[in-house]
Formats: C-alpha cells, structure tokens, sequence
C-alpha cells in the first residue's frame, strides 16, 4: 500500500503544475529529509503555506515561519485558516496566475468521471473515519456489491456494501457490542447517501476480513482501492 501510494504521490508531481506545502503547525511530525531533498529539487512554482493559524499563537507562528526559511531558503510563506478562510482568496489568486490554460477536459455539465459507486462507498468510508479513530479507518476498504433504483430514480434506492477491515480481530470494534456500532454507521452513512442522491435509500452493511489487504498490490489496483 505504502509504496503504491508514494508511486502515486510522485506521478502527480511529474504531472504538476503548481507544488503546494501545507504545513500544520499544530502536530508535532516535521519534514522528513527525503521529503524536504524532493520539495527543494522540484523545478515547480511553489506555494509555502501554514494553515490553522487561527489555532497558534504568535509566536509559534513565528518559529513556523523561521523553520520554513531554514529548510527551503528564503521562500514566501503565507499563513492561512481553512476554517475561517483568511488568506484563501489569496491563494486562489496566486493559483490562477499560474495555472496554465487548457482547453476543457470535460463537458462542464460533468462534475466528476468517477461513478456513482465510488461516492457511496467514500461515504460510508467517511463515517467510518468520524467513528473510530487511529487504526481502524487505515485497515478498512469499502465495496458496494449491489446498486440499484440509483439510476431510474426510484422512489426507494436498494445498496448492499461490504466493509473489508485487515484482521478477524477488527470485526468486533466495527460491530460494536450487541451491533451498536454498524447499525450507528449504517443510519449516519444512508442519510449522507440519502442528502447526495436526493432519494431515499435503504443501505445493508456487512463486515467481512481480507487478511492483510494492504499487502495484496493486485488486489489494491483491481478493486481501485487508491483510485
């Protein structure tokens, strides 16, 4: 999984146009040295930016700024707030005077080329990650198996998923005593279902074990797991 991801990571920098450092001042984990040899060897426009400013203080703003001139040179650095939005506007600026043009991937009534099965499935993914923290939502994959009534509209959607986790002693913790747990998952994931395809929606979750899915590289690009 690990070196699948990085393969991906630096594809997208081989394709990029624009490199953006969003640094969290927050968490304890700096820079790695491969990491800030590669951010300093990239010939891209560079944006340095740290976010959650709203979150620090002054002067751990400050050093921020200082560890950011110490590791890239004498680079621009702008704080930011996602939450609050202060210096987005900003950025979006700096982006599009970057930004090459192009002519139009896609027809613009299109708002994504992934299908209908990959939103509902990072859905439930993305409940998953709000109800159990730490090491559970890295060993999860989400499959739906079956989908229907989505396309015709129909006044009752049908889906069936399977939540894959990595080991047989994960399957408790995603049930939860007495099923407390999936059948919470599966209330919160169907109404966030229910809000982005606008009908309603009956949802069937099941847990089943891939034992050591992250380790299975044929698996991780058949089932698209990284998209």
């Amino acid at each position: 999984m690990h070196q699948l991801m990085n393969n991906m990571v630096k594809e997208s920098g081989d394709d990029a146009d624009i490199l953006v450092i969003i640094d969290d001042p927050t968490q304890k984990i700096s820079f790695a040295e491969s990491l800030i040899e590669k951010i300093n060897a990239i010939n891209l426009h560079k944006i340095f930016l740290i976010n959650k400013i709203d979150k620090i203080t002054p002067q751990q703003y400050v050093k921020a700024l200082q560890n950011h001139k110490f590791l890239f040179g004498d680079v621009k650095v702008q704080g930011i707030s996602a939450l609050n939005s202060i210096g987005i506007e900003e950025i979006k600026k700096e982006l599009l005077e970057y930004l090459p043009e192009h002519v139009a991937y896609y027809p613009k009534d299109y708002i994504s080329d992934k299908p209908i099965r990959f939103f509902i499935a990072e859905l439930i993914r993305e409940q998953i990650y709000l109800a159990f923290s730490e090491e559970i939502p890295y060993s999860i994959y989400v499959e739906i198996d079956t989908c229907t009534g989505v396309d015709e509209q129909a006044e009752l959607a049908r889906i069936e998923s399977t939540i894959y986790v990595n080991r047989l002693s994960q399957v408790p913790i995603i049930l939860g005593k007495n099923g407390v747990k999936i059948k919470d998952l599966g209330i919160k994931s169907r109404i966030e279902i229910e809000k982005y395809l606008g009908q309603r929606v009956y949802l069937g979750l099941s847990v089943k074990v891939k034992e050591n899915w992250r380790d299975d590289k044929i698996l991780i690009e058949k089932k698209g797991i990284l998209r």
